[in-house]
């Protein structure tokens, strides 16, 4: 009995139905131009584009979605022309797929962006004046774009009033030393000497002093204003760099959403 069940059980597996073999996926154009051009970035217009280009080549053939198969068809063209500006428009959809596409830039990006410069540029003009009132310097005050004085003109009425201001004091002078020569006349008898020491007796004592006193006062306000600066700096591009990471959060979190 063993033997006749062993043997039927051998027969019955012999005649049964085999499976049925899967049928072949059909793969999309997007598929299988991403399996025959992985070095390219796929994008539906520039893929048509070729699909068009190949079917003016070769209208019997399907494309097999190959940029290497299409640049070759177009090589062995016998028209000049053709070939060139088959490959002119292979070159140019191809171009396009070199590099990823950028995401477009929602409205809402663009608004967050803009208030994040606008509020980095009120805070450098903050940061200006705190720290220019904090060293005593003199905030600086912008010129009027329609003044009708130019420099030229500043520089003449300068030296106008600085001429009419040496006259004057060549006069003041030219009196004192009348009035102290008239009071030598009468003691001593009038030289060219003695009029050259009064002239040079009278010239004040101070202006040396003056000039050493101004001297200084621009040193120290150059070294001033330049240490404004280099603060200015420092803060300046701390603020940028604040901006730029706020950015990059508050756009990241909105691509990911």
């Amino acid at each position: 009995m063993k033997t006749v069940s062993s043997i039927l059980d051998a027969i019955l597996y012999s005649i049964r139905t085999p499976e049925r073999s899967p049928s072949p996926v059909k793969l999309t154009l997007e598929e299988k131009f991403k399996t025959a051009n992985p070095q390219y970035h796929y994008q539906y217009e520039s893929v048509l584009d070729l699909q068009t280009l190949y079917s003016e080549f070769v209208p019997d053939l399907p494309w097999n979605a190959s940029v290497k198969t299409l640049r070759q068809v177009i090589i062995t063209s016998q028209d000049d022309e053709v070939k060139s500006k088959g490959l002119e428009k292979l070159s140019r959809a191809v171009s396009a797929m070199a590099f990823p596409a950028l995401p477009i830039v929602a409205p809402q990006l663009f608004n967050m962006g803009h208030h994040l410069i606008a509020g980095v540029i009120d805070a450098m003009v903050a940061h200006s004046q705190f720290l220019r009132h904090s060293m005593g310097l003199l905030e600086r005050s912008p010129i009027p774009e329609d003044s009708s004085l130019s420099d030229s003109d500043l520089n003449i009425g300068n030296s106008a009033a600085n001429k009419g201001k040496g006259k004057t004091e060549k006069k003041d002078a030219k009196k004192g030393v009348k009035g102290k020569a008239d009071i030598k006349s009468k003691a001593l008898p009038t030289t060219k000497k003695t009029a050259v020491q009064v002239t040079a007796a009278i010239k004040p004592a101070s202006s040396e002093k003056q000039k050493e006193s101004s001297l200084v006062n621009n040193l120290l306000d150059s070294a001033a204003e330049q240490y404004y600066q280099e603060k200015l700096y420092i803060q300046t591009y701390s603020l940028i760099c604040d901006m730029l990471r706020n950015m990059d959060v508050l756009f990241g979190e909105s691509v990911e959403v």
